[in-house]
Parts: structure tokens; sequence; C-alpha cells
């Protein structure tokens, strides 16, 4: 009953504020969306495309239930069957396990490299990135993507849906990845979209967000009380 009556309040704390912040917009009406940076973007700048070779999409995520890793695989393995294509797969978690056996079962060309603290050699080989999600707010993965130079696909959601714009691709299901695969696949798109996503990045995200204004907002706050 304890728990019961503790998530209640924590689910209603921030809808009986005055202001709340949130990391996804479109939430809800009077809370504040603050974007916030990957620590990351101010180590790596944009990365060289690949050069030609086999189509590599990345997976950067959680193995975990939320992250649904298993419509990567297989959106990779319907899209093979088009053009030939290899994948990454950047993460650990609950679903490993059944994640390489997924990719044995489906015949699909990916190397699992575990959980990576150093992500520029993975981006450096790799045409798009890939993130798949039943929920998420504002993902460093994609904003590290996208600061490279990637073209990213992602799950339609307001936080990744605000980071791409017009500069990524938005997808429900496995055959919709894999159509967006095929579509990479191809150098000059890959190439071209990339470039896209580095400069939609550059527009909304600063690599010192949300500090300068998160500071801006307490400063209105308590000017506001004098």
């Amino acid at each position: 009953m304890h728990r019961a009556a503790r998530r209640i309040a924590l689910a209603m704390a921030p809808r009986i504020a005055p202001s709340a912040f949130v990391v996804a917009p479109d939430l809800l009406p009077r809370w504040r969306f603050l974007a916030h940076a990957s620590s990351r973007l101010a180590t790596f700048d944009l990365l060289p495309f690949p050069s030609e070779g086999t189509p590599t999409f990345l997976w950067l995520g959680r193995l975990a239930l939320p992250k649904r890793p298993e419509m990567f695989i297989e959106a990779l393995a319907i899209a093979s069957r088009q053009i030939k294509m290899a994948g990454i797969v950047a993460g650990s978690g609950p679903l490993e396990r059944s994640v390489r056996e997924l990719a044995s079962r489906l015949n699909v060309s990916v190397r699992f490299v575990g959980h990576a603290s150093e992500i520029v050699p993975l981006l450096s080989e790799s045409w798009a990135v890939v993130l798949l999600s039943w929920f998420e707010g504002l993902p460093l993965a994609i904003e590290e993507a996208m600061w490279a130079g990637r073209p990213v696909v992602s799950s339609r959601l307001p936080g990744p849906a605000w980071l791409l714009g017009e500069c990524g691709t938005l997808a429900n299901s496995a055959e919709s990845v894999a159509e967006m695969l095929v579509r990479l696949a191809d150098p000059d798109v890959s190439r071209t979209l990339g470039e896209a996503a580095a400069e939609r990045i550059r527009s909304v995200i600063n690599v010192d967000d949300p500090w300068p204004a998160l500071e801006a907002v307490y400063s209105e706050k308590i000017n506001g009380q004098l």
C-alpha cells in the first residue's frame, strides 16, 4: 500500500506543481521543455563518411524490452534480402542472448560489441544509426549520431521527432525500418541525409544545454519575486 501511495504521489507531483521541466516537447501544457545535450558532443565533431564498402548500420542502445532491439535485427534481415548489408549492436542488457539468437536464426550479419564507452570508432564505420523504443525523452544516442553527421532511423516519439525534424525517419515496424535501411544503403543518400542531420542538431542543441536555459529560468523566477 505504501508503494502504491508513493507511485501516485510521484505521478501527481508534476501535475499540481506551478511548473515543471520535461525532457521531451508537448507532454503537458504547463510543463516547460528544456533540451539537454550529451556530454560527448563537446568531444568530437563531424566524422568523414565511411569509404565505399558494405553498408553498415549501428544500433546504439540498451538491449532491454523497452528498447525493441529485436526490431533492428528483423529489419536487417528483411533489408538484406534486397541489398547486402551489416549491422553493429553496441549495447548490453537482459535481451542480449535472445537478440544474438535471433540474429543467428535469421542469418543476419551483425557484430555484437557490448557496452561501448568509445562511440566515435563505431560511428566512423556506420552509414546510419538506428534507435527504436517504446518510450524516450531526448535520446543522447540520436544527438551523438546526428552530431557526427549520420542519419537516424528512430521510433515515432515526441523526443526523437523534435530532434530529427525533417532530417530523419520515424518508423514503428520492422518493415518500415527495413525500407529505410535499403534507401540508406545508397551512399549518396546516407551522406546527404547525414549532412542535413548535422546541420539540424546544431540548430536545436548547444553543447552546454540545458544549463544556460535553466539558469535563465531560475533568474526569471527570482527576479519575478523581488
